[in-house]
């Protein structure tokens, strides 16, 4: 069962990265460059951090040791937001042709510590695809009156849209 949820949720990152692969593309690179209110960071950086954990997680599954705190934070992701669009697309890639086997993983992350923690391929693509959406949301504050068209449903966790149709079918 941990190989196919290892499937789905990878999946299911790869339409995430597909999503933002294409809304980066269409953004204008002023937008996309321009640097977002005190510490959050623009929509480049948000986009740099988020292929960045990806990138990380691939990098180490086989060698089953990931370390997000080693990320490269390459500049051009957060500059060029073609370049941009093709890393997402390229690390979408990845996630949809790779065979998924769930193992266990040692795990560190953003605490300077270092100290691994124990996890799972399962698990980190479920915390990647959670942590995806978050910045997601963050990038869908940061576009707001910016006439740009966000896919529905961008940066809103599956189980809210759920939620939120939930509602609307009752009349609320």
């Amino acid at each position: 069962m941990s190989d196919l949820l290892c499937e789905i949720t990878a999946g299911e990152c790869a339409v995430l990265l597909e999503q933002a692969a294409n809304l980066v593309l269409d953004l204008k690179g002023k937008v996309y460059r321009a640097e977002g209110p005190g510490p959050i960071g623009g929509v480049g950086e948000q986009v740099r951090h988020v292929a960045e954990f990806f990138a990380a997680f691939l990098a180490g599954i086989d060698r089953g040791e990931v370390d997000y705190d080693a990320r490269a934070r390459d500049p051009r992701i957060e500059a060029d937001p073609t370049f941009a669009g093709e890393r997402l697309a390229e690390i979408g890639s990845r996630l949809s042709e790779t065979v998924w086997n769930d193992k266990t993983l040692r795990v560190r992350m953003d605490d300077g510590s270092t100290c691994f923690t124990t996890s799972s391929v399962a698990r980190e693509l479920r915390i990647l695809a959670s942590h995806t959406v978050h910045h997601f949301a963050i990038i869908r504050m940061l576009l707001d009156g910016n006439e740009n068209r966000l896919p529905a449903g961008f940066g809103v966790a599956p189980a809210t849209q759920r939620y939120r149709a939930g509602l609307a079918d009752c009349g609320d």
